[in-house]
């Protein structure tokens, strides 16, 4: 899951407020990034297309450099995992605004999600899965499909999760095959916003 965070001393408390201070101030907002072409850069393009805001793309290399930066004030804000802010959050060097998941974070709960404050149909996430080479013999996917479940099933994966605001699924390789599909069409929805990532 990804969160949309602002700087500590920029006036915003939540969505609404960050885009209405965006279009009063049109190129002059900054968002950082992970890098070109990254999740971070990518959520951040789409969240400009959906909300109609002109907004200034930084982009580093690397999620804690970018996070530095934000905390430090020399960025506005940004969309990045929940797992690498969350300690900055719960910290109070990081105000977060919104989670972009179709849900509430279980470690965030007081958090609104991006489509209830106002980010129509807004739902991106940063996710890892368990894949093996195309030709993979069936009875090899089906043994690393359970050996993987099993895992996500365990108390110290769930507790680690839980700890970093990550969600588990487990479920068939027809379901995930089915998922990948559904999130490269998202993508290039959020490709299309970022125009030329190499920009």
């Amino acid at each position: 899951m990804l969160v949309l965070l602002a700087r500590n001393g920029l006036d915003v408390k939540s969505v609404p407020d960050l885009v209405a201070l965006a279009k009063s101030r049109p190129g002059k907002l900054s968002y950082a990034s992970a890098g070109l072409g990254s999740t971070q850069h990518l959520a951040g393009a789409l969240f400009c297309r959906q909300t109609g805001i002109d907004a200034l793309h930084v982009p580093y290399k690397g999620s804690s450099p970018a996070l530095t930066d934000l905390m430090s004030g020399q960025v506005d804000c940004t969309i990045d995992t929940l797992s690498a802010s969350l300690p900055f959050i719960r910290g109070g060097k990081l105000n977060a605004l919104a989670v972009s998941g179709l849900d509430r974070s279980p470690a965030l709960p007081q958090l609104p999600t991006m489509a209830a404050s106002g980010v129509k149909d807004y739902a991106v996430s940063a996710w890892g899965g368990l894949l093996a080479p195309k030709g993979t013999p069936a009875a090899v996917v089906h043994v690393l499909n359970t050996a993987g479940n099993a895992a996500l099933r365990t108390p110290e994966l769930i507790a680690r999760a839980a700890e970093s605001g990550s969600e588990l699924q487990g479920g068939t390789p027809e379901r995930f095959g089915a998922w990948i599909a559904q999130e490269l069409a998202r993508w290039k929805l959020a490709v299309a916003a970022a125009g030329d990532i190499g920009q």
